[in-house]
This record gives C-alpha cells, structure tokens and sequence, in this order.
C-alpha cells in the first residue's frame, strides 16, 4: 500500500509513547511478546524489501558474493544450534570457545568490503574499508561484546532506509521522527530517569523466567551485574518495537516506483504476502510461547542474522552511491 511520503512515519511516533511505558514498566515482557510475535515476520518483510529496493543494483558478482557469505553465517549459526564447537581461536587473538561469533563477525566485516568494488576510491569506499576493518579488529579482539552492540544498532538500521528512500521535506520529517523514536526516547529510557519516576521493578514471565536471564539478548554476561544494566535492555526493548512498527508499519508504506523493481526472488503480491505474515506471527507465537521461548529463539536467529547483516552492504551501496545516481525521489503525492 502506498502513501504520502510526508505521512509514512505516522505510525512510528505514533508507537512511541505506548512501547516506551511498556518498556520501562514491563521490559521483559515487552522484549518477549514483540520478538515471538513479530521477529520472524519482520525479517521476512524485511528480506522482502530490500530485494525489491536494492535488487536491481546487486546483479552479478555482487549480488553472489552476498548470497554466498549470507549463506555461511546462516550455517554458523545452524552450527551453533547442533552443538558444534568449532574451536576457532582466531590466529590466538579471541579467547577460545568464541569460534562462532569470530567467524561470523569476519563474515560480517567480508559483507561490508564487498560494496567496495562498487563505491571505487571515493569516500563511499573509504567508507566501505573502515567499517570492514573495525568488523574484523572487532571480531579478533571484543567478539561478543560486539556482537551485543550490534544487537541493538539493528534495531537503528530503519533510520537508514528512510533516509536512502526519501528525499526533500519527506525525508527531513522522517528523519525528524527518527531522532525522537530511535535516539532521544532510547537514551531517556537508558538513563533510568523513567524507571525511577514509575518505581518499576524488573518484571517476570512464568513460561520464560525473569529479565535477568535475558539481559544477554542485548548485553554481554560482563555487565549484566551493573546498576545500568537493566535499563539498558529497557532502552533495547523499546527500540526493538520502534524497528518492528518500521519495518512492518512504515517501509511498506512506501511505495517503490522509483527505484527498479527487479528482485532477485519471486515474492507473492503485497496482499498475499501480508496474509503470510500473519500466518508467520501465529506459527511463530506458538512456538515460542507453547513450546520452548529458548529454543524458538535461537532457531529464530537463523533468519534473523540473515536479514540483519544484509543491512550492511545494500546501506552502503544505498547511501554512499545507488541512491544518488538513481534520482531517487520522494513518490508523487497522489
């Protein structure tokens, strides 16, 4: 469904003050409810749109090498949840046992140095470089800790496609949206300011336990004893429902026509995949609610990291050079 680009992120601020009481006065639940509910259908949605908007610009050894290095972490990941040890050490530099998150934090940074090719010598491919070469220092030197900061930096990555797709006047009240839903609230929430003002307490779900055995969605083991800590995972809670009502209630508001429709993947037509949507978040509340939450979630982090790490490359090459010489323009009004 299309719409007014001045309009698109109604629903974002919209959801602002009602995710942000439940953050702080239910993190836990907050977290939980929203993940199984939402996390597999807005992966999905996602994958969805970044075929259908960056497709066309990622044919050939591109658009291979994505798919290629996509596919070994989406293995690692497999990997992780049979109970293989890969017993990587990263040439001494990680400590042992973190295998997996070395190997896919490389993958990552492999990710990133693919749209050099693309960018060329400019600032986009100086771009490209550093953020290929922090990846990989990171994933030799801090893996989970980076890991866990890139955890809640995704849920950011909407600001991105809002800036990439719109233009002029759309784009600024966007991007105004985007600083009180994806920055201020977040670091209001962070402070512990709102917890104090509500006396809340850190909440409990029968099915699942209580929000300290959850802190490591969002934190490394290392803090979770901190006094911040959890209202950091508050903050991370919020902005996880700020990245659902994105991906779910304002990308697809957009309408694509100004950038070639040419995905690589024949997905259904809008209103048969929005059906497919719903029938994901029932399978998928079920699973992690009638069945394992623990295991739920780790199956869901095949699919999550996927569609999460994708961001990197098609933003760069959105940003930094595609979205420039496309003219890509806010949609017409009517």
């Amino acid at each position: 469904m299309t719409t007014r680009p001045e309009r698109a992120t109604w629903p974002l601020l919209a959801a602002v003050p009602l995710a942000a009481g439940f953050a702080v006065v239910w993190p836990l639940a907050t977290y939980a409810i929203t993940l199984g509910c939402c996390g597999a259908p807005h992966a999905l949605a996602e994958l969805r749109y970044v075929d259908r908007r960056f497709g066309a610009r990622l044919g050939g050894g591109v658009g291979l090498a994505l798919a290629t290095l996509l596919a070994g972490v989406a293995l690692l990941r497999l990997a992780a949840l049979a109970g293989v040890d890969l017993g990587v050490d990263a040439l001494g530099l990680a400590r042992p046992g973190l295998g997996g998150a070395v190997l896919e934090l490389l993958a990552l940074g492999a990710l990133s140095a693919v749209a050099l090719p693309r960018l060329g010598l400019g600032p986009g491919g100086a771009l490209a470089a550093v953020v290929a070469a922090a990846l990989t220092l990171a994933a030799l030197r801090w893996p989970l800790p980076t890991l866990a900061v890139l955890a809640i930096l995704h849920n950011v990555t909407p600001v991105g496609f809002l800036a990439e797709r719109l233009r002029g006047r759309a784009r600024r009240r966007a991007l105004l949206a985007c600083v009180v839903a994806f920055g201020a609230v977040p670091l209001w929430i962070a402070s512990g300011q709102p917890a104090s003002w509500l006396a809340a307490r850190p909440d409990a779900l029968p099915a699942i336990g209580d929000v300290a055995d959850h802190l490591g969605a969002f934190l490394p083991a290392s803090v979770h004893t901190e006094h911040w800590a959890l209202d950091v995972f508050r903050a991370a809670a919020f902005l996880q429902c700020m990245h659902y009502v994105a991906v779910l209630g304002v990308l697809p508001r957009l309408d694509h026509g100004d950038a070639p429709l040419r995905p690589l993947l024949p997905w259904p037509p809008a209103r048969v995949f929005a059906g497919l949507l719903v029938a994901l978040a029932l399978v998928s509340a079920a699973a992690f609610f009638a069945w394992s939450f623990r295991d739920a979630r780790r199956g869901y982090a095949v699919l999550a990291v996927v569609h999460a790490w994708v961001e990197f490359p098609v933003l760069l090459l959105g940003l930094v050079a595609a979205a420039p010489r496309s003219g890509c323009a806010a949609a017409p009004s009517a």
